[in-house]
């Protein structure tokens, strides 16, 4: 997915996790994943946001409303950012 992947490459300070929800049903049960892409913040071990649809600057603003520092979005990642999947960032 290039938005996950163009924020991953340029942000050290946070770690991303990535699954098909075609090969992966429990993760999709456990998050309760209903839409593509979904990407999940997850701060000590527990869920604080979720951003529902391949939104560069909804994603940007959940992961500093977490706590990461500000995050750099290449103009790859945003031109890509329409991209389907689903990624869980923590």
């Amino acid at each position: 997915m290039p938005l996950f992947k163009g924020i991953a490459e340029v942000n050290d300070g946070i770690k991303f996790a990535k699954a098909n929800i075609d090969e992966a049903e429990d993760v999709q049960e456990k998050f309760s994943v209903t839409s593509l892409p979904t990407f999940i913040v997850i701060k000590e071990g527990k869920e604080v946001t979720r951003v529902l649809g391949a939104d560069f600057h909804a994603v940007k603003k959940a992961l500093e409303d977490a706590g990461s520092p500000e995050v750099e979005l290449t103009e790859e990642a945003i031109e890509a950012s329409k991209a389907s999947g689903f990624c869980v960032v923590s």
